[in-house]
């Protein structure tokens, strides 16, 4: 956002935004297929996969670090990185430094494989964890997990239940009968559910496996 927009909108007249905290973002998704291609490992699977992808976003930061970012001001002047959580238009790519959809291996490999990736993001990076509906009755269990994956690294712990009304896409939630309805084309409130039912549709949402807490 350019200084203008601060100096004429309300919001920052008001307080409620600060130029200071603002910067400018590069993002990057696909680190899945990345390695897939360049090496035949798949991230999660292949301890050698996880060694590749640290190399590749350790180069990534250090170009990005070397350059100054215009309007970084919340960023000590250099540009943010950023793990891009996926749209809509992205088909058979991984969202950001995700592993892929269906092929997660145990929560327990997952969160330390993605919890060494994470380090590298100050702009934001996330990944998302459905649990079967019986973990409403183990609510300690859960925290557990929690507690852990942010001692190992992970930076944002998005987490879902399989039998909620919400599905979580990336930064924002869908209802499961709006979804329904959008695809029997009846008119909805929010222009978001269209966003979110073509992004369950490409990037297989629902594929996500299912986790139980003993």
């Amino acid at each position: 956002m350019k200084k203008q927009s601060f100096e004429t909108s309300f919001l920052s007249r008001e307080g409620l935004i600060d130029i200071n905290n603002f910067t400018s973002m590069a993002g990057i998704f696909g680190l899945y297929e990345c390695i897939e291609l360049l090496t035949g490992l798949e991230l999660g699977q292949d301890e050698e996969a996880t060694k590749y992808g640290e190399e590749i976003l350790d180069k990534i930061k250090q170009v990005i670090d070397s350059i100054e970012g215009y309007g970084c001001f919340g960023t000590n002047g250099k540009i943010g990185f950023h793990a891009q959580s996926g749209i809509d238009s992205d088909i058979d790519v991984t969202a950001g430094v995700r592993i892929k959809i269906g092929d997660e291996p145990s929560i327990y490999k997952q969160i330390k494989t993605e919890g060494r990736l994470h380090k590298y993001f100050n702009t934001g990076v996330s990944d998302i964890y459905v649990f079967d509906k019986t973990a409403k009755q183990n609510i300690d269990g859960v925290m557990k997990i929690i507690d852990a994956a942010m001692q190992s690294g992970i930076k944002v712990f998005a987490l879902n239940t399989s039998d909620s009304e919400l599905i979580r896409i990336t930064g924002y939630l869908v209802k499961r009968t709006d979804v329904e309805k959008y695809y029997r084309g009846e008119a909805l409130r929010e222009d978001t559910v269209k966003l979110g039912a073509e992004s369950i549709k490409n990037n297989k949402t629902l594929d996500r496996r299912v986790r139980e807490v003993e």
